[in-house]
């Protein structure tokens, strides 16, 4: 059983049927979202849109992505799950075990290899993230369409992990054993070393790869948005290159974001901020402040909620909902260790309080360009202002971020 109550559904459930038909099995992650089958059906959608036959990255090499992802992540019941999809594909328990141990040993092409390495990447150090990054995938000689497809695959990859991670679901499959640890730098990935003065995001502005113009009168989800949101973010217009998948995503926003038989749609951005604030998104946390000033939230409320909801006028049991002890030490992880060790102090259990991470994003910020391109987010917009130091200038990998 997971961590929460799952209720029976139909067998002729639309989803359960879809995922019997591609799978041949119905994975323990679906039932263990049975309370609420509209999220269920919003999975299935994205699920069947990236892993749609007629898409631009091979079957094989998005499962093996997925898997690789959940490797990475040490979350077991996806990668049990991923082994035993990629064992129906055709993939030997040899092979499979030799991606799980050491992806560089397990003879893929070299252009597979790339399109992996991009992908944990994103996953991983997805602040670190550059036009470089982009740039590599287009000399492998993979096309716009297909590095935006990667993209998706990767944030499908990260909710089918936090959706394992939040509800428990029982084990499909037994478990694969996993190497000791998956936290390294991927090998072989564009590295950004910025050039001192302007940052790179201030150089460059738009999407990493074309967005063809898509009107709200012929595209029908964009009509969706605009009613809901007031406005079409950049973020889903960026995604126009591949209209089936950002269909697909944009009805799983509409399933889950908007609907508010059990959180309201306040309560929701609210927690969207607040995440979009801990990944260090400056884009998320723009378009998610603004949000709620239109749903009444007052400018300042939404900005304390950005810097530290601890601080902020929220419930208690709204406050409740977020608090996670490791999201500092998940943030700093991508920090070369020989830096971390001059003031691992400042993000012990016992030192949590703003100061502390203020104090410590200050000395970051006095780091020479030098010792690593993943803080050159950090570095070009700590030197502005304190409020906004925790959402630093972190390019989103589709665009250009912009209001």
């Amino acid at each position: 059983m997971s961590f929460l109550g799952e209720v029976r559904l139909e067998e002729e459930f639309g989803p359960f049927a879809a995922f019997q038909e591609a799978l041949g099995f119905v994975p323990n992650l679906l039932y263990a979202q049975t309370l609420l089958p509209r999220v269920i059906e919003a999975q299935a959608k994205l699920e069947s849109a990236v892993r749609s036959p007629g898409g631009a990255i091979s079957r094989v090499h998005k499962e093996r992505i997925l898997l690789s992802i959940a490797a990475d992540r040490h979350d077991t019941y996806c990668v049990a799950l991923e082994s035993k999809v990629l064992s129906l594909l055709g993939m030997s328990e040899g092979q499979i075990d030799d991606l799980l141990n050491d992806y560089h040993r397990a003879d893929l092409p070299l252009a597979d290899l790339a399109l992996l390495q991009f992908c944990l990447k994103l996953s991983r150090y997805a602040p670190s993230m550059c036009s470089e990054d982009i740039e590599a995938l287009r000399a492998c000689g993979f096309e716009d369409e297909l590095i935006l497809e990667a993209v998706v695959l990767t944030a499908l990859a990260v909710y089918r992990c936090t959706l394992s991670v939040g509800l428990g679901p029982e084990a499909d499959f037994g478990p694969r054993k996993l190497a000791p640890t998956r936290i390294a730098r991927p090998r072989d990935v564009a590295l950004h070393i910025p050039s001192p003065g302007i940052h790179e995001a201030a150089r460059n502005k738009g999407p990493y790869v074309p967005a063809p113009y898509l009107s709200s009168k012929t595209f029908g989800p964009f009509a969706i948005v605009q009613k809901s949101h007031g406005f079409i973010p950049n973020f889903f217009r960026a995604q126009t290159l591949r209209p089936d998948l950002l269909e697909a995503e944009l009805e799983a926003v509409d399933r889950i974001l908007l609907p508010e038989d059990v959180l309201t749609r306040v309560q929701k951005e609210c927690i969207l901020l607040a995440v979009s604030a801990a990944n260090l998104n400056s884009y998320c946390v723009a378009m998610h402040c603004n949000l709620l000033r239109g749903l009444g939230m007052p400018s300042e409320e939404g900005d304390q909620i950005a810097v530290d909801h601890h601080e902020s006028n929220l419930s208690e049991s709204d406050k409740h909902y977020w608090t996670s002890p490791s999201n500092w030490e998940r943030v700093f992880q991508s920090f070369p260790a020989k830096m971390l060790s001059s003031f691992k102090h400042l993000v012990s259990p016992r030192n949590r309080s703003w100061n502390a991470r203020w104090s410590l994003l200050s000395i970051i910020s006095q780091i020479p360009f030098k010792w690593g391109s993943e803080l050159s987010p950090i570095l070009s917009h700590l030197r502005t202002s304190k409020i906004k130091c925790i959402f630093p200038v972190v390019p989103s990998l589709l665009f250009r971020p912009g209001a």
